[in-house]
């Protein structure tokens, strides 16, 4: 993911966040815990 982040110019893993409306509210509340 590091590598991602640098080639996008991002501090944060932000790509799970707008496909939580597709995944089951535990997988959601993980990523967020996550910190993404």
């Amino acid at each position: 993911m590091p590598e991602l982040l640098k080639m996008l110019g991002s501090r944060y893993p932000i790509i799970q966040g707008p496909i939580g409306m597709f995944n089951s509210p535990k997988m959601v509340a993980a990523v967020s815990e996550a910190g993404a």
